[in-house]
């Protein structure tokens, strides 16, 4: 006990107490208020950030899934099937049932070859140069074998497609930068054209009567035939279109004069004529009728449409992640914050009590004149 009273006599002994007092009023009014007050700014500020993420990663996780979502339909892939690979491939048997939709209206424009190519030879003594329409409106959708040749292959060897299934997530560790979401309503470059992968129109070669690689495809179904028919199809659509129109204009040029009235067709006939071949245009134009005509002859377009199938899969469960994860770190700021607050409004109340027992003690050195700490935040407030 004696040392205890020593202690305290030398510490009120010339004042010690009252500078001791008056430092430490010091050091909370110019650095310890501001440092909390600085982090419970970061904390808020931090906590208006994450809302911030979490409401860009909840737009970015929608339209993610939009793009999911209208990819499966397109392909007709369940949501809980993620066998995208045997999937496409099971579909590409829909090709058939394509091919035989479009040589059904292809027959019904036996009328507007022969109305072309009368008024080609009538205007300009030529014959037109519609090839493989006229082949497939004499020989029906042969093989590309028969095509060539001209006689049927004894025996169709058709290329196997098999499936590598390959659900690892190759792009794991790619940034993947959000600022640029794309538009689900533009059309998705894929980098991949029939010519790059591999599909090229073989030298006639014949192996006995079988027809094997290219040779054993369809006209349709091959990319150069098919290719030249809808040129051909495109150019009796711009002849129809250019007599329906000068029969709308009702002019009087120099090949309407030449047609003479034999071969003239009507406006509602010329319409039901272009109707046909806007009928085929849709068929063979349709983006999953695309897909699977590449997916057919190029195990590299394939595996890129898989490769940005699982992407967006993968995208939207690192999205969730970060989400969980942003806020997660909202939750640390606001147990900071709620830390801090009580802390701050401590120490300004311990500050003003230091305050009124300096005052206190200065007034009783000076017979009990009032005394007063003035200064700016002086309470650290």
């Amino acid at each position: 006990m004696k040392d205890w009273l020593e202690i305290e006599k030398l510490y009120l002994k010339d004042n010690v107490y009252l500078a001791e007092a008056c430092d430490l009023l010091v050091q909370n009014i110019k650095y310890h208020i501001p440092v909390i007050k600085k982090q419970i700014t970061k904390a808020q500020s931090g906590q208006t950030d994450c809302d911030k993420k979490i409401e860009d990663y909840t737009k970015s996780i929608q339209t993610c899934k939009k793009d999911l979502e209208t990819l499966r339909k397109q392909f007709s892939i369940a949501e809980d099937n993620y066998s995208f690979k045997r999937t496409l491939i099971e579909r590409l048997s829909e090709l058939q049932k394509v091919y035989e939709d479009v040589m059904c209206h292809v027959k019904n424009l036996k009328k507007s070859y022969i109305y072309f190519s009368s008024f080609v030879s009538k205007v300009q003594g030529t014959d037109i140069n519609l090839i493989v329409l006229q082949y497939l409106l004499n020989n029906g959708n042969t093989t590309y074998y028969e095509y060539l040749y001209g006689e049927k292959p004894s025996k169709i060897e058709e290329a196997v497609i098999t499936v590598e299934e390959n659900i690892k997530d190759t792009s794991a560790d790619e940034e993947i930068d959000w600022g640029n979401l794309d538009d689900p309503s533009e059309d998705i470059d894929y980098g991949i054209s029939l010519e790059e992968s591999g599909i090229v129109v073989e030298s006639p070669q014949v192996d006995g009567s079988v027809a094997k690689g290219n040779e054993a495809l369809s006209i349709l179904d091959n990319y150069q035939t098919r290719n030249d028919f809808i040129n051909d199809i495109l150019e009796l659509e711009s002849f129809l279109n250019m007599r329906l129109l000068e029969l709308s204009n009702d002019t009087n040029s120099l090949l309407s004069v030449q047609s003479g009235g034999e071969i003239n067709e009507s406006k509602p006939e010329l319409v039901s004529m272009l109707d046909i071949i806007k009928l085929i245009k849709q068929k063979l134009n349709d983006p999953v009728v695309k897909h699977l005509q590449q997916i057919k002859h190029s195990p590299r377009y394939l595996n890129k449409l898989e490769a940005i199938f699982l992407q967006k899969v993968n995208n939207i469960e690192k999205m969730i992640n970060s989400q969980i994860a942003v806020a997660n770190k909202k939750k640390e700021f606001a147990e900071e914050y709620n830390q801090l607050v009580p802390k701050l409004k401590l120490i300004q109340q311990k500050n003003k009590q230091l305050i009124t027992e300096i005052e206190f003690d200065i007034s009783k050195r000076y017979k009990n004149r009032p005394v007063y700490i003035i200064g700016t935040s002086i309470f650290g407030s």
